[in-house]
């Protein structure tokens, strides 16, 4: 562990002193962070307050002021005290945090017209609502943070009849967020509220204190080897004093106007795509009607035209029907003077017969 401790302060006095040399390259530069701007240290008041003493050091990325990510390393170190006894209860702890963090701040938004009824999918008001830094009445003051990280440490402690003491590695993430609290002239305190959640591997022996005799024991086949604890772990509170020679709420506050474009024309993009696809789905909605239509207006015409057909053939029927009807009555009517004039022509020879027997009588009277 001194080894680590001493390779922490090594690589820190690296960083200063690479500072020191870059520091005026970059002073007349307008557009650019300046080295020691790019540093904060930082220590933990909650863990001091559980007797750990720590210290960390961050560093920005980019000396662009509109990049918002940095690295940082973090040292913990709860060194055991020597006394002339033996102490019952026991708490040592060690560890080193390397951290990449992603810095944001928070923009107001306008909020959501109350007339606005339509209905947003759970994905969406994640995206629109959670997952962003446009926010309603928005603290635009405090510089937000995500980080993740990777720690590996030692620990001892013994606060009853059995205690552990074991190494850990682990990997997590780091939420909070920074605000400003003093300044004065080039030098600021910032203070940073967050917390760190992870998984962790470890492995541990069990030991106890023999009072009597003043010395710690190890117990036989109590300990355990390098295992995954199975559910995470709250790793670290966190309630940390920051030093910084640019003020917290003067940096992660800028925009890059040509990634603002980028952005802007993605967006636009987007939304391009967005109505593009709605226009498609209209498109298809209005051909599917159309198409309903046509249907629709082919089974009416089709109909029509079934009753057209229908109408005729009863016309044609009606026609028919009075054509056999008329047939028949012609044919009635020429049967019924064919009668009558064979008739007439029966009663004419009659006559005829008649007047010849008549006229014949008459002849032969005379002739008598």
């Amino acid at each position: 562990m001194e080894k680590c401790v001493r390779n922490i302060v090594l690589w820190v006095c690296t960083c200063i002193f690479c500072s020191g040399i870059c520091y005026g390259q970059e002073k007349a530069r307008p557009d650019t962070v300046r080295i020691i701007d790019r540093f904060s240290f930082r220590t933990n008041a909650f863990e001091w307050l559980v007797t750990i003493p720590n210290a960390g050091v961050e560093f920005d990325l980019s000396k662009s002021p509109y990049r918002k990510t940095t690295i940082g390393l973090t040292a913990k170190y709860n060194w055991p005290t020597y006394h002339n006894y033996s102490p019952p209860m026991v708490f040592n702890f060690s560890e080193i945090k390397p951290e990449f963090r992603k810095y944001w701040r928070p923009v107001n938004k306008e909020p959501r017209d109350p007339s606005d009824t339509t209905k947003r999918g759970f994905f969406k008001w994640l995206k629109e609502d959670v997952f962003t830094n446009a926010k309603v009445n928005a603290k635009t003051g405090r510089a937000y943070y995500v980080g993740v990280y990777a720690n590996a440490g030692t620990y001892a402690y013994k606060f009853g009849k059995t205690g552990r003491q074991g190494s850990f590695c682990g990997l997590g993430i780091s939420l909070g967020y920074g605000v400003p609290l003093y300044s004065y002239t080039r030098n600021f305190i910032d203070v940073e509220f967050g917390f760190s959640l992870g998984m962790l591997m470890t492995r541990y022996e069990c030991f106890g204190h023999n009072p009597v005799g003043n010395y710690y024991f190890q117990y036989e086949n109590q300990g355990r080897d390098w295992h995954v604890v199975p559910y995470p772990l709250l790793t670290e509170i966190k309630v940390a004093f920051v030093y910084r020679t640019r003020s917290i709420k003067d940096k992660y506050d800028k925009v890059d106007p040509e990634r603002l474009m980028k952005k802007q024309n993605r967006i636009d993009a987007k939304n391009q795509a967005r109505l593009d696809k709605e226009q498609q789905k209209a498109d298809k909605e209005a051909a599917k009607v159309r198409e309903a239509e046509e249907k629709e207006a082919a089974k009416v015409r089709e109909a029509e035209e079934k009753e057209t057909l229908k109408a005729r053939k009863a016309e044609e029927k009606k026609n028919d029907g009075n054509l056999k009807a008329s047939d028949k009555e012609n044919t009635k009517v020429r049967k019924s003077e064919k009668k009558d004039t064979e008739k007439d022509v029966k009663t004419s020879d009659k006559e005829k017969a008649k007047a010849r027997k008549a006229e014949k009588k008459k002849t032969g009277k005379k002739q008598k």
